[in-house]
Formats: C-alpha cells, sequence, structure tokens
C-alpha cells in the first residue's frame, strides 16, 4: 500500500546522500577541558595516561594565617583523558 506513494530505491538513495551529506559538513569538533570545581567534584571522573582512573574530592580547610606557607600551583599544560560520561560516586 505505502509502495504506491514511495519508492524505495529511491527513498534509500536520497537518504543515503543526506546522510553523507550531513557527514561531511559538519562543524569540526572542539575540546573542552574541564576542571574539577566545588560544584562538579562529584560529578566528574578522570583517567589519566596510564588508564589508572580517578576523581577529586572537596575538602573546606582553614588558610593559614601565615602567608608564606599557602602555595599557588599553576595549572599545568597537556592533554586531559577527562571521561565522556561523567559517573556520581554518591549513588
Amino acid at each position: 500500500m505505502i509502495s504506491k506513494f514511495i519508492d524505495f530505491k529511491v527513498f534509500l538513495i536520497s537518504l543515503a546522500v543526506g546522510l553523507l551529506f550531513v557527514y561531511l559538513y559538519q562543524e569540526p569538533q572542539s575540546i573542552i577541558y574541564t576542571y574539577p570545581t566545588p560544584d562538579n567534584v562529584d560529578n566528574l571522573k578522570f583517567k589519566d595516561k596510564a588508564n589508572n582512573c580517578y576523581k577529586f574530592g572537596a575538602l573546606e580547610i582553614i588558610c593559614p594565617s601565615n602567608k608564606s606557607n599557602i602555595n599557588n600551583i599553576p595549572i599545568q599544560s597537556g592533554e586531559s583523558n577527562i571521561i565522556d560520561n561523567p559517573v556520581n560516586f554518591n549513588n
């Protein structure tokens, strides 16, 4: 019944051409670096170059009164392998 209205050969060729067009003309993907913050620390799971999985934990502490005891650690450059589907460890 539906074959009266749709030619399946033309439909499949049109579908293949459309999918090829979408595949070839899509925007280039960009890498988004996500750093742990107190808001998202429970939602991120990281993997290093040795395939070790780890996560960070947030702990609120009292800052020392002597400013020389506070270290400033800059953000490291390089590739970070963040797993695409973060896991919430609180469940």
